[in-house]
């Protein structure tokens, strides 16, 4: 059996002046992790209605998990990207990450995803 991770996706960037597409979000996503499940929220952030994107992934590393949030967080100009794990939540900062798999997520293959993925696990 494998953790579940979820990660909260707000889709407009820390200005609100840029809609992030969520095809690419997922697009992105999937250059390091092959299986994860999508869904579409309304959240609120600073008392604001935004559009959420929830990813949900089954992985043995937490820490992978974290540094992938926090690439997307970079990636896409958020501030934070939500993490919630067995019913606890965490605000995974922007700029946290590791840059292996920041470079990966950036233009990398896929055999160098795997690679990647194995260094940050």
């Amino acid at each position: 059996m494998l953790p579940l991770f979820k990660l909260y996706v707000g889709l407009s960037s820390r200005d609100n002046k840029i809609r992030i597409d969520r095809e690419q979000v997922i697009q992105t996503v999937s250059r390091c992790v092959n299986t994860f499940t999508t869904s579409d929220a309304k959240g609120l952030y600073r008392g604001k209605p935004e559009n959420t994107l929830i990813i949900t992934i089954a992985h043995d590393s937490g820490r992978f998990v974290r540094n992938l949030a926090a690439c997307i967080g970079d990636l896409f100009h958020q501030d934070a990207v939500g993490l919630e794990y067995d019913g606890c939540y965490e605000r995974i900062e922007a700029g946290s990450r590791s840059s292996i798999l920041l470079d990966v997520l950036n233009d990398r293959d896929d055999q160098q995803a795997i690679k990647a993925k194995d260094m940050v696990s």
